[in-house]
């Protein structure tokens, strides 16, 4: 019992610098920052797409109980919701990453350390953008 502390740190610090655990940390860093950049794109065009439906159909409703316009509308205002749903939970996944005692110290220096909404400009040599939210188009 009074070593079992020392070893746990020690079996700890054994995973942590793993090869095996250095490279999936390193790989999943950069699916989560790659992913990150695909579906905050992906919600941009969503919500675009939605953007314009509602230009283009500004009065939906035609007073029936089935409304191909607002059936429309909802299928699209969906997918954003989705979408945003997904970009954030990756970035919280990313964010943990950052926290995590086997994956901290393996994140590329060129990916940010963490995604912030509030700050969604992120430049390095290696990315350049400058809509990385998860809100879709402003």
């Amino acid at each position: 019992m009074a070593t079992s502390n020392t070893k746990g740190r020690g079996d700890a610090a054994i995973i942590k610098n793993s090869a095996t655990n250095r490279i999936e940390a390193q790989a999943q860093y950069h699916d989560n920052f790659e992913s990150i950049r695909s579906l905050d794109q992906r919600l941009s065009d969503a919500q675009a797409t939605l953007d314009a439906f509602n230009r283009q159909h500004p009065t939906v409703g035609n007073g029936t109980a089935y409304d191909p316009l607002a059936e429309q509308q909802t299928n699209l205002q969906t997918t954003v919701t989705g979408l945003q749903q997904q970009c954030r939970r990756v970035v919280g996944e990313y964010n943990a990453s950052t926290e995590q005692y086997t994956a901290r110290d393996f994140r590329d220096a060129d990916l940010p350390y963490k995604i912030v909404a509030t700050d969604p400009v992120f430049t390095s040599n290696q990315a350049a953008f400058s809509d990385f939210d998860c809100v879709g188009s402003k």
